[in-house]
């Protein structure tokens, strides 16, 4: 099939029945057969019956049932002209279809800006040169940064300090690193927290997964104290029970 030929037409179901109601399931498969071979190859199917009976081998059984839908075309061949009338209609249509899309090309082409060569030789570097010690600055500030990171903050306990290095590395596996500015505001904002309350915010966050710091409701935080309270009394008992029957006499 060539590019410029149309794949398919359109067949009328209901028209096709009507037509072919009384004719056998041989006779209608032929008659679609033929059709195809006529449309795929653009001309009329030939009338030797031996060309004939290769494309279809029924037809020679089936000719006299449906060779009325087909009449004498040029260069002995017989042609149905339904199908003729859809090939023009489809030939039509896509050669309207092509002038517009030419027309659209046309008209894109004339309206975008012309492109002419410069009239001045271009100076300098596309990218630009780096200023002297550009360079050295930008490199020297990192660094700088990555020191500030690893260097304790003054007023700054060790405990606080250890669980803002934890909340730092988890942020980063996290995929929610600091920036520069957001980890000064977190810094004052645990220190002026207090450690206790700071460390214990920071931990229960990254135990539950958050990648903001918020503390412990005081139900889990009465819960804990009540849980530990109790473990220490029972292993207070726990104790009592062993010293006493260490103190009773042997026999």
């Amino acid at each position: 099939m060539s590019k410029g030929k149309a794949p398919a037409f359109q067949l009328y179901a209901g028209d096709l029945l009507t037509d072919v109601m009384d004719w056998t399931d041989e006779e209608v498969g032929v008659h679609i057969r033929l059709m195809c071979w006529s449309w795929v190859n653009r001309r009329g199917i030939p009338r030797d019956t031996r060309r004939l009976t290769r494309i279809a081998s029924g037809v020679e059984r089936c000719w006299a049932t449906i060779g009325c839908k087909w009449t004498e075309g040029p260069d002995d061949t017989w042609v149905n002209e339904r199908l003729e009338r859809t090939r023009s209609d489809s030939d039509a249509f896509r050669a309207k279809q092509k002038e517009k899309s030419l027309l659209a090309v046309a008209k894109r082409a004339s309206s975008a800006p012309k492109r002419g060569k410069p009239t001045e030789q271009p100076t300098g570097s596309p990218t630009g040169d780096p200023l002297e010690g550009e360079v050295e600055v930008y490199t020297q500030s990192k660094k700088e940064r990555a020191h500030e990171a690893e260097v304790m903050p003054a007023g700054m306990s060790v405990s606080l300090f250890q669980a803002v290095k934890r909340w730092e590395k988890y942020r980063a596996e996290k995929r929610h690193k600091l920036t520069p500015s957001t980890r000064d505001a977190f810094i004052k904002k645990v220190m002026s927290m207090g450690d206790d309350r700071a460390i214990a915010a920071i931990d229960h966050s990254i135990e539950q997964g958050w990648t903001g710091m918020y503390e412990p409701k005081k139900s889990e935080t009465k819960k804990q104290s009540t849980d530990e309270y109790a473990a220490s009394a029972m292993e207070a008992a726990k104790q009592y029970w062993v010293r006493k029957q260490a103190a009773k006499p042997a026999g």
